[in-house]
């Protein structure tokens, strides 16, 4: 099998990327290990090519010269000068460290001047000259060229531009750490302050309660006593013979009714000429009380009954007094009508005990009551800047309210917690309950802020970094034109896409999390670099539209570039200084000891 294939089959094992991640420290001591300090003499298996300075020791021949496979079946043993002799002898293939021959060894560069590497065996000698193996040594002498010296100080360049701008970068990051410090101290004091308010509160709450249940028993035990009293006695007693007296009177008018209708009948049908005088005279006089004496007309001309209403919205309608045809001039009392005894008979008799003090009832202090707890309570619920209007206003819709009937000076008002088993309630109880309603709407308020205090509080320690240094950015928004379309995003609210030529804003997804692929562990510095934002605005026959932000460490909080790399699915590239870790802060130093103290 042609070794070259190997080139393709197996990745790099080291590729440049990935070295850029060997932490500046280690370069001085890489350094050393490749040059011989002082007069101490060179290891004797140095000398043997592509072999990796771990393995010196197990490179020295034997006493017979010979030389061990390090693993395999049966360790089998070579002579040493089998050793890079361009045939695989070993399983393993650790005879071969230099040659081609073994496709599964790995061939060490030295690369002086630069970082030490190791390339698959399958690629040396291939007259291809690896980026990896900068000073050439895996190829024939001559064939590439030691070129580890510039890339080493090109690469040394690079990382001394990146630790500065991670060092600018972290001093802005110490900033927001500090306003996190901040922010937590202020978050907690209010989380006890909401908490010791909340306790305030529920007191106030039982205490309004209390009265409440006082008032309630106090005005029950005065309705009791004043139930007793005569004259609500007396009340009753005239309610009750009005009652039955209104029935006896509907009763007498039916029969009545009944009586004008037979004589009716008489008086259009008989004749004066043939009949009984009783007969006669009986006519008469029903016509005499009823027609004026004179006959009715017959029964399709319009009857007897309209006139009689006529004549009684005579008496009725203005109310004046009516005189008598006698000419005697002696007026007469205006009638009763239904509606007014009707009236009389729906008084609420318990609301005129309650508010009752004495027995006076005086009507200006019914008013003031109305005053007092329907209008004035309104204020308690009106917002600061509208209540001087309101104040202007209130005595004039009073006015109007009891003049158009809409509300009725005389009569007690429910409170705003109606009470559904009594319908009276005096004005003491009403504000009872007034202050109750208060005090417990103030309850709620109170506990909200305290819940969404503790939630800001627990997000600081969890979603804004392992030290808060995110939540100085919570709503900072990035933004970046790219001619069709504004691209925006808010760090933790919401991505967006802005026609820049008409066309509305498509909203491309809200924060949803760090580290979306889960390729990190929490509480590294790879695991703050990427963010979604998901559940967008939907695409037409296609998904929700999402945003996948990759983060990087530079001094200013930057929108870069913008790539719709599927349908609807953008990735961001973004930079920030909160990804600016202090170098020292690896993942060791970031665990959960930090996020404590914090």
């Amino acid at each position: 099998m042609n070794p070259h294939h190997h080139h393709h089959h197996h990745p790099a094992l080291f590729q440049p990327k990935a070295r850029m991640l060997v932490p500046l420290i280690v370069i001085p001591a890489l350094l050393a290990s490749s040059s011989p300090v002082g007069a101490k003499s060179p290891h004797p298996a140095a000398s043997i090519k592509g072999l990796h300075p771990d393995k010196y020791d197990r490179y020295v021949p034997s006493s017979k010269d010979t030389f061990t496979c390090l693993s395999g079946s049966g360790k089998k043993t070579i002579p040493f000068s089998a050793v890079n002799d361009d045939y695989c002898d070993c399983e393993d293939g650790s005879d071969e460290p230099g040659t081609s021959a073994c496709r599964w060894s790995t061939f060490y560069c030295h690369n002086k001047g630069h970082i030490p590497a190791s390339i698959l065996s399958s690629r040396v000698g291939d007259g291809i000259c690896d980026p990896e193996c900068c000073d050439g040594s895996d190829e024939s002498e001559g064939v590439c060229p030691d070129v580890c010296v510039a890339i080493g100080q090109e690469f040394r360049a690079g990382l001394e531009e990146e630790r500065k701008r991670r060092k600018t970068g972290s001093k802005i990051r110490s900033s927001y750490i500090a306003f996190a410090e901040k922010e937590k101290k202020r978050l907690e004091a209010d989380v006890i302050k909401y908490s010791n308010l909340v306790k305030d509160k529920e007191r106030e709450v039982e205490k309004a309660r209390q009265v409440v249940e006082e008032v309630e028993q106090g005005q029950g035990e005065m309705m009791e006593k004043r139930k007793n009293s005569p004259l609500y006695t007396s009340l009753l007693a005239h309610r009750l013979s009005l009652s039955r007296l209104r029935s006896r009177t509907t009763r007498l008018e039916s029969e009545l009714d009944v009586l004008k209708s037979i004589f009716e009948d008489l008086v259009r049908s008989y004749n004066p000429n043939y009949q009984d005088m009783a007969v006669r005279a009986a006519a008469m006089g029903y016509m005499e009380i009823y027609h004026d004496g004179k006959t009715p007309p017959a029964e399709g001309s319009g009857t007897g009954v309209e006139e009689e209403e006529t004549r009684r919205e005579e008496v009725d309608g203005e109310g004046e007094p009516v005189v008598d045809e006698s000419g005697e001039g002696e007026e007469k009392e205006e009638e009763i009508k239904d509606e007014e005894l009707e009236e009389l008979e729906k008084v609420d008799l318990m609301g005129l005990l309650v508010g009752w003090e004495d027995g006076s009832v005086s009507g200006a202090g019914k008013e003031d009551t109305l005053r007092e707890f329907v209008l004035y309570n309104l204020a308690n619920y009106i917002p600061d800047p509208l209540l001087e209007s309101y104040d202007f206003l209130r005595s004039g819709l009073l006015y109007w309210l009891i003049k158009f009937s809409v509300v009725d000076p005389s009569t007690t008002f429910s409170s705003s917690v109606p009470k559904p088993h009594s319908s009276v309630e005096s004005p003491q109880t009403s504000a009872a309950r007034q202050s109750l309603n208060s005090a417990t709407i103030s309850l709620s308020d109170t506990q909200a802020s305290l819940t969404s205090t503790q939630a800001s509080l627990s997000d600081l320690a969890t979603k804004f970094g392992p030290k808060g240094e995110w939540k100085k950015l919570d709503g900072t928004c990035i933004e970046k034109n790219l001619g069709e379309y504004t691209y925006e995003l808010c760090f933790f609210g919401a991505a967006t896409q802005k026609g820049n030529k008409g066309g509305g804003n498509n909203s491309l997804g809200r924060f949803n999390s760090w580290n979306y692929d889960s390729s990190a562990e929490e509480g590294t510095e790879a695991y703050y670099s990427k963010q979604l934002y998901d559940m967008g605005a939907k695409c037409w026959n296609g998904p929700h539209r999402s945003v996948k932000l990759q983060l990087y460490c530079a001094k200013e909080n930057e929108l870069l570039s913008v790539v719709e790399a599927e349908k609807c699915e953008y990735v961001f590239t973004a930079t920030s200084p909160a990804l600016c870790w202090p170098e020292a802060e690896d993942a060791s130093s970031s665990s959960s000891s930090t996020k404590d103290e914090l």
